[in-house]
């Protein structure tokens, strides 16, 4: 998704919703950009991405304790994608 954000195929401010699965909640589905990110080589994801999202810091710390991984938040992640 972060590809195709940055692609510029679409402009960026014609994005009404930008929606991630909360990996605490996989049945849930939050806003990208509010969401709290965990990037760590222990989180198998789909398109090797190694990213995690979650809808609130709790969740992100008690994982990244547990995946050893670091936090980061949507501007981090979109950049990261370039």
């Amino acid at each position: 998704m972060v590809s195709f954000y940055n692609s510029k195929e679409v402009a960026t401010d014609e994005f009404s919703h930008k929606l991630v699965v909360d990996f605490s909640q996989p049945a849930k589905l939050i806003e990208a950009d509010k969401a709290f990110y965990l990037k760590s080589p222990m989180i198998q994801s789909p398109m090797i991405s190694q990213v995690a999202a979650f809808e609130n810091e709790q969740d992100l710390k008690a994982a990244k304790d547990e995946l050893r991984g670091i936090y980061l938040v949507w501007g981090e992640l979109v950049t990261q994608f370039k």
